[in-house]
């Protein structure tokens, strides 16, 4: 008997929604690629430190969504909050960087590099996570 806390989810249902969460930010990774390459722009060379601390913190927040789907806590207000968010701050502690005439974007770009890479081995664990006795030698 369901109680009222328990969805009323078939058990094959719940696979295919979180499929459909990992499918959804490619899908939108691959248009904004597309439309990049579709409308290319010229960027200023004043404004490029900008642009690419923006990607590598928008990049970021993307591989954090896909590491929270195949865990079951991915929350998309998390998410778009998280993604806008990020590559403010980023802009703007690059911006005042840029005021005081210090590097500040290249903390950024380390502190983000290095959330990519963590971000990226803990999907590929979730990816190739497998029985322990398969691994044996």
């Amino acid at each position: 008997m369901n109680t009222p806390s328990e969805p009323n989810n078939a058990p094959g249902q719940e696979r295919r929604q979180s499929g459909l969460w990992i499918i959804l930010p490619i899908c939108a990774v691959a248009v904004g690629i597309a439309a990049g390459l579709w409308f290319p722009g010229f960027i200023s060379s004043e404004y490029t430190t900008f642009f690419a601390v923006g990607i590598v913190a928008a990049f970021d927040s993307i591989l954090g969504g896909l590491k929270a789907v195949p865990k079951g806590t991915f929350r998309l207000r998390i998410f778009l909050s998280g993604f806008l968010v990020n590559i403010i701050v980023a802009v703007l502690i690059t911006y005042m960087g840029y005021l005081l005439s210090l590097d500040l974007y290249l903390a950024i770009i380390v502190v983000f590099g290095t959330r990519i890479f963590k971000n990226l081995a803990q999907i590929r664990k979730l990816l190739l996570k497998s029985d322990h006795k398969s691994d044996k030698l």
